[in-house]
C-alpha cells in the first residue's frame, strides 16, 4: 500500500467571518486548523476540493494543507459537518500532525477476495468490525487494512484482527481477538403459530372467552329462577 500526496489549500478568514452563507454560495467552507498545542487557524477551503480530498483521504490518511500559499501543514481531516438539505460538506476540523510524535488512527477495514463458505455453502457473511484502532508513526500512516475474504472457506470460520497483514511498523490498540468476519449458516424454522381458542379446543379446555361467556349465561338463569321464586 503506497500512500499517496493529498493536497489541499486554504486561505485565512478572520473573526467574526460576515457573510457566512453567502461565502459558502460563492463555493468557500469555513475550516479550522488545530493541534500541536497552537491556537486554532480560522480558514476558507474551496468546497470542490475540500469534497475531492476528503473522498480521497476519508479521515485515516494524511494531506499537505497550504495555508495562503505560504505555510504547509500535516493534517489529517478530523471532523466534517454536511448541510441536511443539500447533503455537501459545509464546514471541517482539521488536526495538524506532529511528524516525530506517535499518533493514534481509525483505519477502515476492506474486504477483498471471495469466500468459498459464503459462495459455494450457502453461508452469510457477518461483518461486525468496519474498522481497527492503531498506533504509530505519521509516516507509517497507511489508508486502509485488507481482509481476505478466502479465509473463510468454510460454515463457521472467522477471521480475527490478528489473523490481518499489519505492517511491523503500526501497533494495534483494537484487541486482536475482536471478531473482523465470519461465515454463518442461516437457519429459518417455520413455527407453527395456534390461536389460543385452538389450543384450548385441542386440550379439551374451556377457553377464556368461553368461560366467561358460560359464567355470564349461568348467572342470567340463577337470576331468572330467583325472580320466579319471588313471584
Amino acid at each position: 500500500m503506497v500512500n499517496q500526496e493529498i493536497k489541499l489549500s486554504a486561505k485565512t478568514r478572520t473573526l467574526p467571518t460576515k457573510a457566512l452563507n453567502e461565502q459558502r454560495s460563492n463555493g468557500l467552507v469555513p475550516a479550522e486548523l488545530y493541534g500541536s498545542g497552537k491556537p486554532n487557524q480560522h480558514l476558507f477551503v474551496n468546497k470542490l476540493e475540500l469534497e475531492k480530498v476528503y473522498h480521497q483521504a476519508g479521515s485515516s490518511s494524511l494531506v499537505d494543507l497550504s495555508v495562503d500559499d505560504a505555510a504547509t501543514f500535516k493534517v489529517m481531516v478530523q471532523d466534517v459537518q454536511v448541510d441536511p438539505l443539500s447533503g455537501k460538506l459545509d464546514h471541517a476540523d482539521l488536526f495538524q500532525i506532529e511528524m516525530d510524535k506517535e499518533m493514534f488512527a481509525h483505519l477502515p477495514l476492506v474486504l477483498l477476495g471471495e469466500s468459498k463458505a459464503i459462495k459455494e455453502q450457502g453461508g452469510t457473511l457477518v461483518t461486525p468490525l468496519q474498522e481497527v484502532e492503531i498506533s504509530c508513526l505519521p509516516k507509517d500512516l497507511i489508508p486502509h487494512l485488507e481482509v481476505d475474504l478466502s479465509m473463510l472457506a468454510n460454515i463457521g470460520d472467522s477471521i480475527r484482527v490478528k489473523d490481518l497483514k499489519i505492517p511491523a511498523t503500526i501497533k494495534l490498540v483494537t484487541n486482536e481477538d475482536e471478531v473482523v468476519a465470519s461465515a454463518i449458516l442461516q437457519k429459518f424454522e417455520a413455527e407453527a403459530v395456534v390461536a389460543p381458542v385452538a389450543e384450548a379446543a385441542v386440550e379439551g379446555a374451556p377457553a377464556e372467552g368461553a368461560e366467561a361467556k358460560a359464567e355470564g349465561a349461568g348467572g342470567a338463569e340463577a337470576g331468572k329462577k330467583k325472580s320466579e321464586e319471588k313471584k
